[in-house]
């Protein structure tokens, strides 16, 4: 007579357990892939910070800026003389411009969604190396729906990066749809 061997329920009941177990220390956690791309934006960001005020220290005449566009998600380092063209990246000799969001390799939770530093919205240093402007810029950021402000360190570039207030969001947000609705009047 032929028997079949069957598996035990306790014998199938320790393989799920087990195969659980794998399956959720094999998963990444989220928040710390979250937390990873915000820390290598805002490092990202203060490295071409960086780059630009070495450029600018080097060639004072035609400084290079960090030219910010929350409309299409990215940035670029630009010559002030040619803003809207973006600089050779000195190591793949390529245009120098950083896009983030969905649909982006490395910063898919990174939104650009506003600067506070003028109309410009370039960031531009001086020859000596502070910031042109007397003000601190403010790049805004949203990493995964939070909203986080990244000051930009009046003399050396630095960036810092701070929980956004609320309030502030609200008020850009007004003066933004009342720039946008001053054509039509």
């Amino acid at each position: 007579m032929n028997r079949r061997r069957a598996y035990t329920l306790t014998e199938l009941m320790v393989v799920v357990a087990i195969a659980s177990i794998v399956f959720v220390t094999a998963m990444p956690d989220n928040d710390a892939v979250i937390e990873e791309e915000r820390r290598g934006f805002t490092e990202k960001f203060q490295a071409d910070l960086g780059y630009a005020r070495s450029q600018t220290i080097t060639d004072p005449s035609d400084p290079v800026i960090v030219k910010l566009s929350p409309m299409t998600n990215e940035y670029w380092l630009a010559r002030k003389s040619t803003p809207t063209t973006p600089i050779l990246h000195p190591v793949i000799r390529k245009p120098f411009r950083v896009k983030v969001g969905p649909g982006t390799s490395r910063f898919s939770h990174v939104e650009l969604v506003g600067a506070g530093f003028g109309d410009e919205q370039a960031i531009e240093f001086a020859s000596t190396g502070s910031l042109k402007d007397d003000t601190t810029p403010v790049v805004r950021i949203s990493v995964d729906g939070d909203l986080l402000d990244v000051a930009v360190g009046a003399v050396a570039g630095t960036v810092e990066t701070v929980a956004a207030d609320t309030e502030t969001v609200v008020d850009e947000l007004g003066k933004i749809v009342k720039k946008l609705l001053s054509p039509l009047k």
